[in-house]
């Protein structure tokens, strides 16, 4: 079973409400018919205390265990078998005056360049609290970069936005200028780091050079072998001429 505090009763009725009640006030967003990414709900679900050990073995176990299963999963997503009192996707026309989502940190330049776009999604996922795009957005970087839209910018520019249950709002698109946020931070460039240094080796080694002890070792050896081979010749050759001196 899963786990030894939860019962599959207060499972079942937990996942339930996740899936098939509030899913937005986890940060999930179903599609048409009521699927989300598996990986995605178990992150949501992960989140909140008392539910961090949850994984897809145990959803597998949960499905297995019981003859009337309430829960779906099929290719990668999860849905509620019950989803008639999930909220409907209804379009926004007096949207709150900002809104917020998250980015990756790799398509911030991008985003300022050219909108925001939807990614995983069918649409951007907007959040009326600024502390909810940021949980959605860590899901995807652990340090998202938070957007804030005017929604009457946008709608200037004919961007249509759709709420989706309390709080949550999703657009096919935010035009440039019509966000703010943090501006791109700049590069450092490693380049120019590595270049100083090898600066500053050249002009501490100005006007040196560089041994070569593996050659010199070897010279030297060299040098004094050959040398002492001269001297043993010269030593035999006085020997022979001092013997000579002596009468036989």
């Amino acid at each position: 079973m899963v786990g030894t505090k939860k019962t599959h009763k207060q499972t079942e009725a937990f996942l339930s409400y996740v899936l098939g009640r509030r899913p937005e006030e986890f940060g999930l967003i179903p599609d048409e018919e009521g699927f989300v990414p598996t990986k995605e709900f178990l992150k949501a679900v992960n989140e909140e205390d008392g539910w961090r050990n949850l994984n897809t073995g145990m959803l597998n176990e949960l499905k297995m265990s019981t003859a009337d299963p309430f829960l779906e999963i099929k290719g990668g997503l999860i849905r509620a078998v019950k989803r008639e009192n999930l909220p409907e996707r209804v379009p926004a026309l007096d949207p709150p005056k900002v809104l917020f989502t998250g980015i990756t940190r790799k398509s911030h330049q991008v985003v300022l360049e050219k909108g925001i776009l939807p990614t995983r999604h069918k649409y951007v996922i907007l959040a009326e609290d600024e502390h909810m795009a940021v949980r959605i957005a860590k899901r995807r970087d652990p340090s998202p970069v938070i957007l804030a839209v005017n929604t009457a910018m946008a709608m200037d520019k004919d961007a249509m936005f759709y709420q989706k249950g309390e709080g949550i709002y999703l657009a096919r698109y935010v035009d440039p200028g019509c966000f703010t946020g943090p501006p791109v931070p700049k590069e450092k460039k490693p380049s120019d780091r590595s270049k100083k240094k090898v600066e500053q080796i050249q002009e501490n080694t100005a006007g040196s050079f560089v041994v070569d002890v593996q050659n010199l070792e070897r010279h030297k050896g060299w040098g004094k072998n050959k040398k002492g081979q001269s001297w043993k010749r010269d030593k035999k050759k006085i020997r022979r001429e001092r013997k000579k001196e002596w009468p036989e």
